[in-house]
């Protein structure tokens, strides 16, 4: 192979070497646009009870996926009890009320699931299962799914292990500089949020049994559940399982879901230099840096628009942030942005982490990428670049069973209509350079950016003190 390799190398080189020279003006050939995206028939499903039940055929993959999502999270506890929400959602792969959780584990490797086990995602409004599997085992594997949520055992032996289990990742977490920064930014942009509440040891060690059940009751409700099934199946077979598995759920006391009203969002809105939030942690040899902007949630218009604005900015490694600090001055090797989608208080996030004697350096030129932004938007050439980046990796996310629900429950999360997934990559070609200028202006001024860096205090304050104003 080692030989082939080489001699393909000399081939190469002796016809490159027999052909005209081309001059450094040679023009790039066009770009063509993606192909619009034909999204698989879905048929949707409401059940007596208020629980839906979405089936996507996608036979291009030999597995089907399930993923069951109930529409409560760590943004409905109480301020006395914090911390509930995960261990309610964590007891559901504990067994259930006629089986352990060795037999669910076993039971789920005999299905087929790829992987062999069910994986389970806790967040601030959603708390989901999901599995890859075997074809043939979809009705048997939604019937499982159904013991799962409606009957966890809540047995006192897993209690303790599982608090246990949250204290020792509340523990790492709080040494965790990224996970540090992200949670004062998000407390200086939307204060109050109850999505932002942190557990305390002292407060995960006193829920109690009565409280977790009584979490469960309230929320793990089937007008608040929805059932996707995408990939290869017997459309039929499996959703007569999931009525005769869900349909006689009842109803609960707990309220359907309803879209939180966007949060206030403070900023800093300051003249002239701006504050810089320092968290410090002494001896560290680098620095976690966060810089936020609060925006709009899905599915305002301007959204799309930040999706691009996100895309030139920092997504790809020609992105303008990623090609400045990182490419160019060698400052971050994983500096990058994102949008940070979360209801009611979604923010532009640019974050990466920087060695301290560079760290007000890589500020000053993020900043400036950003100022610049409104000043020089991208013209048609280097938006159209990333347009047909972007189309295509919408194309590629949609085209898996996984992807195709993942956006669904992103539709049916913001109430957005279906008929985006016709549309999507059409609009991605809509954004002009105009609209991006018009966008930065009014989403990203430098004065209403969150600035926050978790360092070494000593290390790092006077760099940062000729930048803003620096506050513990």
């Amino acid at each position: 192979m080692r030989v082939t390799t080489i001699c393909m190398c000399m081939l190469a080189c002796g016809l490159a070497s027999s052909l005209p020279a081309q001059t450094a003006t040679t023009a790039r050939p066009a770009l063509g646009k993606a192909k619009q995206f034909k999204p698989p028939v879905i048929r949707d499903a409401t059940l007596s009870n208020g629980m839906r039940v979405s089936l996507v055929p996608f036979p291009a993959t030999p597995t089907a996926t399930i993923t069951l999502v109930i529409r409560a999270g760590t943004a409905n506890e109480n301020t006395n009890d914090v911390g509930v929400a995960d261990l309610a959602a964590r007891f559901l792969l504990e067994g259930t009320n006629t089986a352990s959780a060795d037999s669910v584990a076993r039971l789920v490797s005999a299905l087929g699931a790829v992987g062999g086990n069910v994986s389970l995602n806790i967040g601030s409004h959603e708390t989901s299962l999901s599995v890859d599997f075997l074809p043939e085992s979809a009705p048997s594997m939604v019937a499982l799914f159904a013991q799962l949520v409606r009957n966890p055992a809540f047995s006192d032996s897993a209690l303790e292990r599982l608090k246990e289990n949250a204290i020792r990742r509340l523990n790492t977490q709080s040494s965790q500089a990224a996970l540090l920064a992200s949670a004062r930014a998000n407390a200086i942009l939307f204060p109050g949020n109850p999505a932002d509440r942190r557990p305390t040891e002292a407060g995960i060690r006193q829920l109690t049994r009565n409280e977790i059940v009584a979490f469960h009751s309230k929320y793990y409700v089937p007008q608040r559940a929805q059932l996707y099934v995408a990939g290869t199946f017997d459309g039929k077979s499996v959703e007569r399982a999931a009525r005769s598995a869900f349909e006689t759920w009842a109803r609960g006391v707990g309220q359907s879901f309803v879209l939180p009203a966007g949060f206030s969002a403070t900023g800093q809105e300051r003249e002239g230099r701006p504050l810089i939030h320092l968290i410090d942690r002494p001896g560290s040899t680098q620095a976690r840096v966060q810089i936020s902007f609060p925006v709009v949630d899905q599915p305002h218009a301007d959204l799309s628009v930040l999706n691009e604005i996100n895309m030139v900015m920092g997504s790809t490694q020609t992105a303008r942030i990623i090609a400045n600090v990182r490419e160019r001055h060698g400052y971050s090797y994983n500096v990058s942005s994102r949008l940070a989608r979360r209801p009611g208080s979604t923010q532009w996030v640019v974050s990466g982490d920087m060695t301290n004697s560079v760290v007000g350096a890589s500020i000053r030129e993020i900043l400036s990428e950003i100022s610049r932004l409104p000043a020089e938007p991208p013209d048609s050439v280097e938006l159209g670049g990333f347009q047909s980046f972007m189309a295509g990796i919408l194309i590629s996310e949609n085209s898996t069973a996984q992807g195709i629900i993942d956006m669904l429950r992103l539709l049916d999360l913001y109430g957005m209509n279906r008929s985006y997934l016709q549309t999507f990559v059409g609009s991605v070609y809509d954004v002009s350079g105009k609209d991006i200028q018009r966008v930065a202006r009014k989403y990203l001024q430098p004065a209403s950016a969150v600035i926050v860096v978790v360092g070494d205090r000593n290390a790092i304050l006077s760099q940062l003190a000729e930048i803003g104003e620096v506050v513990d």
